[in-house]
């Protein structure tokens, strides 16, 4: 009986072993993708501000007054 227990024990510890490694293995993709994700955020928001300043050179060669 002990030595059953033993087995079992053992390879809980295995599993428990192999989810750690599973685990930080998802932590890694999740800090890469963070990232991905913050970039194409800040990516977004230049492209936000130079679409922003083409609308206001457009309307200054149209000759359209901007409020603002």
């Amino acid at each position: 009986m002990d030595k059953e227990i033993l087995d079992i024990l053992k390879v809980m510890q295995s599993d428990m072993k192999s989810m750690q490694g599973d685990i930080k293995s998802i932590k890694t993709t999740q800090e890469e993708h963070t990232q991905i994700l913050r970039a194409l955020e800040h990516k977004t928001d230049v492209i936000s501000a130079e679409q922003e300043n083409l609308k206001h050179e457009v309307f200054e060669t149209k000759g359209y007054k901007i409020n603002g």
